[in-house]
């Protein structure tokens, strides 16, 4: 049996996004328009992938990354399409989007996927979730080792995502920290990259901080588990130590 599991937030906003006014084009397109291509965008990936049953996620108004670290995706500025919220009403009235509460639309595709699931989105960051993916852009399928994942995640770790304002060490990009974990075993990434963390000078907090920050929640019991470390309060020792039980726990990408 195969199930779909569509990225709500990335079809929503480049349907959104694709009716703005560009130089080229200085007006708005009408509403439909975004609704129309929605609609088509979500009949495309169904009829590629043609599930036995499909699920649509989106992102709430809540993320706890932001209790985590204030600063997470401060860095994004520019107002939203003006038809976001109207296709995501769309996504949730006629596709029955779930919306999340407390985490991301990323965390509840992972939280969802399982070896019957293939997901689908163009977001690079998924790539972090073992199994199938398929891109909507591209129109290409991928199978995702769980090496493949380990490495997409532990590189995150090292160079960081500019574009959720998420730092990583300085001087480590794609090509470097592709380089330090080539024929690195998965269960040794995490050594490897705590390692790279204290070289740079970075302290514990920075690495648990950036695990919570940048690793997809895999399952209930891992939201159960943040959500556990976040009623400590921050700062707090308590909090730190059961920072360091959670890794221990959820670190593995099989």
């Amino acid at each position: 049996m195969t199930i779909a599991l569509l990225d709500g937030d990335i079809i929503a906003y480049r349907c959104a996004a694709s009716c703005e006014p560009t130089k080229s084009k200085p007006d708005r397109e009408p509403l439909i328009s975004a609704i129309s291509r929605a609609d088509e965008l979500v009949y495309r990936c169904l009829n590629r992938l043609a599930p036995e049953r499909y699920q649509v996620f989106l992102g709430g108004t809540e993320n706890f990354r932001k209790q985590v670290d204030p600063n997470y995706k401060a860095n994004r500025t520019q107002p939203k399409p003006e038809y976001l919220d109207a296709v995501r009403d769309l996504l949730v009235r006629e596709w029955e989007a779930e919306v999340c509460a407390g985490y991301e639309a990323d965390d509840g595709l992972g939280i969802a996927a399982s070896a019957e699931t293939v997901i689908a989105s163009i977001d690079k960051d998924l790539l972090q979730i073992p199994g199938r993916h398929y891109n909507f852009v591209k129109d290409e399928i991928i199978d995702v080792s769980p090496r493949d994942a380990a490495r997409s995640f532990y590189g995150q770790m090292l160079t960081g995502d500019s574009s959720d304002n998420v730092h990583g060490i300085d001087g480590i990009g794609p090509v470097r920290s592709g380089r330090l974990l080539l024929g690195v075993d998965p269960q040794d990434m995490e050594a490897l990259v705590k390692l790279c963390y204290e070289d740079a000078g970075k302290s514990g907090g920075d690495y648990v901080r950036n695990f919570l920050l940048l690793r997809i929640i895999r399952s209930k019991q891992e939201w159960e588990s943040i959500e556990a470390i976040l009623s400590q309060g921050q700062g707090e020792g308590a909090t730190e130590a059961s920072m360091q039980e959670h890794i221990r726990n959820f670190s593995r990408f099989d």
